[in-house]
């Protein structure tokens, strides 16, 4: 098999990783099967592919609403029954929640209805594939494939083999990634968080402790970030839109975090207050104090 015999992939999940990865594939010409567990998660899908992923894009002007329309009529659903899931799919992409039993029961419920020639690849930002490679019944065709968001232009993936993984596998995965605009970087050695996570996971284990520790408010540690980096936004920005609860979840994992830290984040988990996705997290959305104009005052023209 080729990368451009890859014609049509599945799809399993539901969250917003998977609404990135889908309209990846979607965007650059292949066809997607998105598994869902009910009717009602298909609305959820589809206005997180046009609205939440590709709409900003068109904004920015990557491409036009027509080209949208056009591609989302490439992506159909299988629901609730994986023994309906086609056997012409050429690759996999699973990217339910970051928990290892479930992500275990997930491969084994799935297994015996896969293709038998198709790559299985797993999304995560801080599991290791290894743990639950057997569950997908073919850990030779089984690695990690890690996206960031917004997968268009933070178009970087991490491909972790796993010990079986056949080198064939790898290379087509990586030739895969290639086709959908994506710059693949292949680990020498299974690392949770991967490469350009485990960097930003410092940066926020870092923030949180410059927070609890007094040294500065929430505001003030983003504003020093923003400024000095000319970065949008900084570490608290960075939890509210990745999910206050997904985060927390991964730096539990993470063996680099700081473990005071954590209470932050799980104060936040049990008053529903996750970022973006509530409308409160350490901001309050929207129009979140961070995204105003007037929040960092950046370096302008002298007007003589």
């Amino acid at each position: 098999m080729k990368a451009e015999d890859i014609k049509k992939v599945l799809v399993i999940g539901a969250g917003t990783m998977a609404a990135h990865v889908t309209a990846q594939f979607l965007l650059f010409g292949r066809k997607v099967i998105v598994y869902v567990r009910s009717e009602e998660k298909k609305d959820v899908v589809l206005n997180r592919v046009r609205n939440e992923v590709m709409a900003p894009r068109i904004a920015e002007g990557y491409f036009t609403d027509e080209y949208a329309d056009k591609v989302m009529k490439n992506i159909r659903f299988v629901v609730g029954d994986p023994s309906l899931i086609p056997q012409d799919i050429g690759l996999v992409s699973e990217s339910v929640y970051e928990d290892y039993e479930t992500k275990e029961q997930v491969w084994k419920e799935f297994a015996p209805y896969l293709p038998k020639d198709a790559i299985l690849t797993t999304d995560s930002s801080s599991l290791s594939p290894s743990r639950f490679a057997a569950a997908s019944g073919a850990p030779e065709r089984f690695l990690g494939w890690h996206f960031y968001m917004p997968s268009f232009y933070r178009n970087v993936t991490d491909i972790s083999p796993v010990a079986e993984t056949k080198p064939e596998y790898v290379e087509l995965l990586v030739e895969f990634a290639k086709s959908i605009h994506m710059n693949p970087c292949v680990l020498k050695k299974e690392t949770p968080g991967y490469l350009a996570n485990n960097m930003l996971y410092s940066f926020v284990d870092m923030g949180l402790t410059l927070y609890r520790t007094g040294s500065a408010g929430i505001e003030e540690i983003d504003r020093a970030w923003m400024g000095v980096r000319q970065e949008e936004t900084g570490p608290f920005g960075i939890l509210d839109a990745a999910g206050i609860d997904t985060m927390y979840l991964i730096l539990k994992e993470w063996a680099g975090t700081t473990k005071e830290n954590l209470p932050i984040l799980e104060e936040k988990v049990n008053k529903g207050e996750l970022g973006v996705k509530t409308g409160k997290g350490f901001y309050t959305y929207p129009n979140a104090a961070h995204q105003q104009p007037e929040f960092l005052h950046r370096a302008s023209k002298i007007e003589e």
